[in-house]
């Protein structure tokens, strides 16, 4: 699951079924989320997929006999998945120039970037203006703990006269355009001093 987190769940769901024939949209009151997958066994059932948030769709049933008008749906190893954050999307986006684009001082992209033109440029795609320098955007964002940052936020060396950038991947990775030799590079964050500022929202 790219940049994406997901819950398991076990639920046990009672809906009224007809007595026989094809169902519709069956509404599942024990889950929720933007979307749902993983295997469901019907007690009275012998297909189904997603519906959509929040629901499952019963393709057919085999009643019992004498017919029950409701029946018990096990549903096991539920995923619900978020969607990505904007600032996921920023990390995963920053990735994509790894090993594709090289550094060059004073390079605003897309074919080469110094460490804050690359920031400044995978802000922009997402339609996010953000100062040029490195300097600018340590002022620009808002301080955060290390603790509390979140894919997406920019991680900061030099102190409060920052000198060097990265897009934070999360965990202690980043993505930065590092040297010449280098490029742009997914990397450690080499430095326990590293402050990070968090994306204005």
């Amino acid at each position: 699951m790219d940049a994406r987190s997901a819950l398991a769940a076990t639920a046990i769901t009672m809906v009224t079924l007809p007595a026989s024939g094809h169902i519709g949209t069956v509404a599942e009151s024990a889950i929720s989320g933007p979307h749902i997958t993983g295997d469901r066994e019907f007690e009275r059932g012998d297909a189904s997929e997603v519906g959509g948030p929040g629901h499952i769709v019963v393709r057919s049933f085999t009643p019992s006999s004498p017919p029950r008008r409701r029946a018990v749906i096990t549903v096991h190893t539920v995923h619900i998945v978020r969607p990505e954050s904007i600032g996921e999307r920023i990390a995963g986006y920053a990735r994509e120039f790894v090993g594709r684009a090289r550094y060059e001082y004073g390079g605003t992209g897309p074919r080469a970037f110094d460490c804050s033109g690359l920031a400044q440029y995978v802000y922009r795609h997402f339609g996010r203006a953000i100062p040029r320098t490195a300097q600018e955007q340590y002022q620009y964002f808002r301080p955060e703990s290390r603790r509390r940052a979140h894919p997406g936020d920019l991680v900061f060396f030099g102190g409060s006269s920052a000198t060097h950038v990265g897009i934070f991947e999360g965990g202690d990775m980043m993505v930065a355009a590092a040297t010449p030799l280098e490029g742009i590079r997914y990397q450690q964050i080499y430095s326990s001093s590293a402050t990070f500022g968090a994306m204005l929202r």
